[in-house]
């Protein structure tokens, strides 16, 4: 779709142009045919996103930022080898042999991380990132079966016209297929140097290289680093999985719990009386917006490189294009639903803060056992959707500039992002999904059925093929907790506790010093 989307939007355009001008029957025909096109437009979209092996979509998590990605499972992975082997033997560091089998992942953290990068690279063979990377994974491990193919991407990669990855290819041909000829020990500082070369991937080219040619002091002395730097991780790490333990079976309980005290049926409660015409044009025209804005920002990011540049820059972007976003969606409650009913806004949202304490307090509390439900529904289906279906996590782009931002250690990109998963994309969606589409089904239909078509629109929002299942997840519980309180803003809290949770853990992994 992407090369045909300027077609799309001047014909939507266009159109829209028509039922302002035209009058009577002529602009309800217009209108109808605007309702038309923007359906074909939006499910055409969709078709496409959820294809298998789509490569249109241009929401696809982008190659040269697939480090971001694949850095996630590798970097804890080496975090407990090392916490173990200092905990059963003496530090890494203190060995006079290293074991280099350390560095190598684990069986199951090797298989997804080896198909995420094959999956890159096949959907752009010219990336480097990449293969670089995927050259330092199969060398990692030390295995013999798998030198063919690191032979075969060092190839590619020395034919490059460019001098920096053809100088980075004859390093990582010296350090994963011991070829010496005509090497110098200095142009290996092009690993330190190389801008894509960071993390995990930089930590075991080093430590392989000091390792070949000898090099004590700087071998001891990157040790010494790495043992500090991936034992921090570890301790944290280790603190946030006893903390989401400890939640997730208070939140199997309030599960069960829900679930014996839960009504049948419509609640009259939620009295909107709004048209089903009104409700799908309103997500029509939101979600026309938001893949607009979507393809707006990929072509900025695309032309701009937005990943690789200044994160004050990247998170001011993504703030704004939250804000592009989903403002238009609320906007559009107000004119096609709540205006022509003469429905108060804040009333009929249910944003309502209560006067007494204990009432602000029950608020709270219903957000925070609203976000330790979710913790094992959502790991559950994490688990099905990558058994099952082989997702290998969330293609979402923001991903990557939150990442950015965690990795930058700087405090206003950081504060940004957090204003913007944490409080701007929770209250504008909750509204959308809970405060309009839930109470609108609710008055029809009984609270499973609600939940599960507001969360199925909660997660086609997110235009993530990989992350479609867990936030179908967070979207239910989001639900519940709306059904329970009757009130919008514990369920803002339930969904900013979960954005900044998975920001808190961004920033363990890649915002560790």
């Amino acid at each position: 779709m992407q090369p045909f989307m300027p077609y799309w939007l001047v014909l939507i355009i266009s159109t829209a142009v028509l039922t302002i001008i035209l009058k009577n029957e002529w602009q309800r025909r217009a209108k109808l045919f605007l309702i038309l096109v923007t359906s074909v437009f939006v499910s055409q979209f969709f078709f496409q996103m959820f294809t298998k092996d789509s490569k249109s979509s241009y929401h696809s998590m982008r190659t040269e930022s697939i480090t971001n990605k694949v850095e996630i499972p590798l970097k804890c992975d080496l975090a407990c080898k090392i916490v173990y082997k200092n905990l059963s033997t003496k530090k890494i560091s203190q060995n006079k042999n290293l074991d280099l089998s350390i560095l190598a992942p684990s069986q199951a953290v090797f298989k997804d991380t080896h198909k995420i990068l094959n999956t890159a690279i096949h959907k752009d063979n010219k990336s480097t990132n990449p293969k670089v990377e995927l050259i330092i994974l199969l060398g990692s491990t030390n295995q013999a079966k798998y030198q063919d193919d690191i032979t075969k991407l060092i190839a590619e990669l020395k034919n490059s016209k460019d001098e920096q990855i053809s100088k980075l290819a004859n390093c990582l041909a010296f350090i994963y297929s011991n070829e010496q000829n005509n090497f110098e020990e200095n142009s290996c500082e092009i690993i330190s140097t190389y801008p894509y070369m960071k993390g995990w991937f930089k930590d075991v080219s080093l430590l392989k290289f000091y390792h070949i040619t000898k090099n004590h002091d700087k071998l001891n002395s990157h040790l010494i680093k790495l043992e500090e730097h991936y034992t921090k991780i570890a301790v944290r790490l280790a603190l946030i999985f006893l903390t989401a333990l400890m939640a997730g079976l208070i939140g199997i309980i309030v599960i069960i719990i829900y679930i014996a005290t839960a009504k049948k049926g419509s609640d009259n409660a939620f009295n909107l009386n709004i048209e089903k015409k009104s409700v799908y044009i309103v997500f029509l025209a939101w979600f026309t917006t938001q893949i607009t804005i979507s393809w707006c920002w990929h072509l900025v990011a695309k032309s701009w490189k937005i990943t690789n540049t200044d994160p004050l820059l990247a998170a001011l972007l993504t703030c704004l294009t939250y804000i592009l976003s989903n403002i238009p969606g609320i906007l559009y409650i107000w004119y096609f639903a709540f205006r022509k009913n003469k429905l108060n806004f804040w009333q009929a949202l249910r944003l309502k803060i209560p006067e007494k304490k204990y009432q602000i307090t029950k608020i709270i509390l219903f957000g925070v056992l609203g976000w330790c439900a979710a913790l094992p529904l959502v790991f559950v289906s994490h688990l099905i959707a990558s058994h099952y279906f082989g997702s290998s996590g969330s293609d979402n782009p923001v991903l990557i500039l939150v990442i950015q931002a965690a990795s930058s250690r700087q405090f206003l990109p950081i504060l940004i992002i957090a204003f913007t998963i944490g409080i701007l994309a929770p209250f504008c969606e909750e509204i959308m999904f809970r405060g309009f589409l839930y109470a609108v089904l609710r008055q029809r239909f009984s609270i499973v059925l609600s939940a599960l078509i507001s969360a199925l629109c909660f997660s086609l929002a997110h235009f993530d093929k990989g992350g479609a299942l867990p936030l179908l997840s967070i979207g239910f519980i989001l639900a519940l907790v709306y059904e329970k309180s009757k009130n919008l803003f514990p369920s803002i809290i339930t969904h900013s506790l979960w954005n900044i949770s998975s920001f808190t853990i961004a920033l363990v992994i890649f915002g560790t010093s």
